[in-house]
């Protein structure tokens, strides 16, 4: 018996190029059973709702959303700089910088070891089940570092599903192919789950000139992508309360990188490839969990510029291991994790040829009720970094009205970022005596969530956001001709994050509506140098004001999808004479299913960057 499952048909711009995005969904069974396609309108544990912003899997899993960061982008209030299809894209969080945000995998840190930060243009949501953002101190839990906050992906499984195999194929304008194959197979106690991953595109859209006279339409130049990716997950279930989970990921990117106005005939290209092993064991205890997971990380980049003759090649090997433990009594809940870390790099532009470090981290968290509606907890880290120690406590304040329909936090502690091995070590530039960054930060929330009839549910979420940066590490050019890494920085960051969201679920139609609007004001404090002109102003490429608008609804066999996104302006130059305006993006899609036989076909269509910004 064959399930098909998703086929749509996408438009980037107006008037450009019909994307067909095809899905095809492949289930082997002997009694699978047509339900109709409806939204679950859950009410998630309070706790949860306060730590994490917990996206739909809905909106990772639909075609349009092209990496990770193109999805948080739209559905969390990340701040996504990206290049295009397959170009570099980081994600910054409460106006913090792209390095001072955490990934984790399964609860391991998938950060690069040599410049600290992640690729999310090298993360598709095609390896993924849930997603979930950890603002602000949140993030503790998983990893310092995370100033700004961490973005965490896991895999999970259900051992009652039903064998499957997804076939997805992408087509698209300015030559983008994608291919996407997923197969689940086990029985009650074995589960494997293969996902196989094929991405390309020319991305030879028309940009305007602005450095010749009329800045006439050209094509853009040497900036194809390539990627192919495998993520093998095997899960064993020897008990009802013991798992192990044995994931291999291994994803190889080759991109040109486009040229600059003033660099016509620059000819650059980076290779870059991931593999990365993880073996996770999980018992259960009564109302207690012991975790223990071994990770290990390779990454290899390779950069190659042909005009100057010049590669560049880096390795690097990160090992990362950690023990969870956390039990829950009536009254009170204890979390206890030590993290073990070791990696090791390899640049060409090292002073030293191979580098080596050694991280020891032990977080622990008490909380308990200290009346029937205040909850209390207590946290601290402690981290040991070759022979630098660092305790970064925490405390947190819940209280709960009208049997949690109405929910306050208030939250305060320290976090810290180390210097990465490029601010350290990079020959002509890195400086061994950089201090860690260092945090303070505090915030107030309130969530309210209401249930009408008991199937509509409207959600409210409101957060003020205070942190304060001292030792901010930036490049700053010296008298020797080259730039070097430096604490120059004193940053301070204060803003507002708003949820809004309303689910409306009748007998025929269904309908999710949510807005999401951020403001941040994130300035520097301190100067640099005698003539520096930055301070009191906004920090550069973080815009104040951001916010997006997403709508979907199901009826009979149709789903129609829309999303409004705003991004205010960005400074160019730390004293913000220069600036990119801001701009809005509108995304519309309308898909349709199709019963053939017990099998489903889905067909939509999508039309992307409506208002051809």
């Amino acid at each position: 018996m064959i399930k098909w499952n998703y086929i749509s048909f996408d438009l980037l711009r107006p008037f450009s190029l019909i994307v067909c995005l095809c899905f095809v969904s492949i289930a082997y069974s002997q009694d699978t059973i047509k339900i109709k396609q409806v939204p679950i309108y859950g009410k998630p544990s309070q706790s949860v709702e306060t730590k994490q912003q917990l996206v739909d899997s809905l909106n990772f899993t639909n075609a349009i959303n092209k990496d990770l960061g193109e999805g948080l982008q739209k559905f969390s209030h990340a701040f996504v700089k990206s290049y295009g299809i397959g170009s570099l894209a980081t994600v910054s969080l409460r106006g913090a910088g792209s390095n001072h945000t955490q990934l984790n995998w399964n609860g391991a840190n998938l950060n690069s070891a040599s410049n600290g930060i992640v690729d999310f243009s090298l993360i598709p949501p095609f390896f993924t089940e849930e997603v979930a953002v950890s603002y602000g101190q949140n993030s503790l839990e998983y990893a310092a570092g995370g100033l700004g906050g961490s973005v965490g992906m896991k895999n999970a499984i259900d051992f009652s599903k039903k064998e499957e195999v997804l076939i997805q194929q992408s087509i698209g304008s300015f030559g983008y192919h994608a291919s996407g194959l997923k197969i689940h197979l086990g029985k009650k106690k074995f589960r494997s789950v293969s996902r196989l991953l094929y991405k390309s595109a020319r991305n030879d859209f028309e940009y305007q000139d602005i450095s010749e006279e009329g800045a006439p339409k050209k094509k853009i130049n040497n900036a194809n992508i390539e990627q192919k990716g495998l993520l093998q997950s095997f899960h064993y279930r020897p008990r009802s309360d013991q798992r192990i989970d044995l994931h291999l990921w291994y994803f190889d990117s080759h991109r040109e990188l486009p040229n600059m106005i003033t660099l016509r005939d620059l000819e650059e290209f980076q290779y870059d490839e991931n593999f990365r092993a993880q073996l996770g064991l999980h018992q259960y205890l009564g109302n207690s969990k012991l975790t223990i997971n071994s990770t290990f990380l390779r990454n290899k980049i390779n950069y190659q510029n042909n005009q100057l003759e010049a590669e560049s090649r880096s390795l690097n090997h990160s090992f990362r291991n950690f023990v969870q433990a956390e039990s829950k009594w009536k009254f009170m809940k204890f979390n206890a994790r030590l993290d073990i870390d070791h990696e090791n790099s390899r640049q060409e532009n090292y002073s030293n040829e191979k580098i080596e470090r050694n991280r020891q981290a032990l977080f622990t968290e008490v909380s308990s009720k200290i009346r029937e509606k205040m909850n209390i907890a207590l946290s601290a880290r402690q981290e040991l970094i070759e022979e630098d120690y660092f305790l970064l406590p925490q405390a947190r304040l819940d209280y709960t009205l009208n049997e949690g329909v109405l929910n306050y936090w208030l939250m305060a502690g320290k976090n810290m970022k180390y210097p990465s091995l490029n601010d350290l070590y990079w020959s002509a530039g890195g400086n061994p005596d950089l201090q860690a960054e260092t945090s303070e930060s505090i915030e107030l929330g309130q969530l309210y969530q209401w249930t009408l009839f008991k199937k509509h549910q409207l959600k409210a979420k409101a957060t003020l956001f205070y942190s304060h940066i001292n030792n901010y590490i930036q490049w700053v050019p010296t008298d020797l001709g080259f730039w070097q890494a430096q604490n120059v920085k004193e940053v301070e960051s204060k803003g507002v994050e708003l949820d809004l969201s309303l689910g409306l679920n009748g007998e025929r139609v269904q309908q999710q509506i949510s807005f999401i609007y951020n403001y941040v004001s994130s300035i520097n404090l301190e100067k640099s140098h005698e003539e520096d002109e930055s301070v009191g102003k906004q920090l550069i490429y973080v815009p104040e004001h951001q916010y997006n608008l997403n709508y979907r609804i199901f009826f009979n066999k149709y789903s129609l999808y829309a999303n409004w996104q705003f991004i205010g302006a960005r400074y160019l130059l730390s004293d913000n004479s220069d600036y990119l305006p801001y701009y809005d993006l509108l995304d519309l899609g309308l898909s349709r299913d199709f019963k053939i036989g017990n099998d489903l076909l889905s067909l939509g269509f999508n039309l992307k960057n409506l208002m051809d910004i």
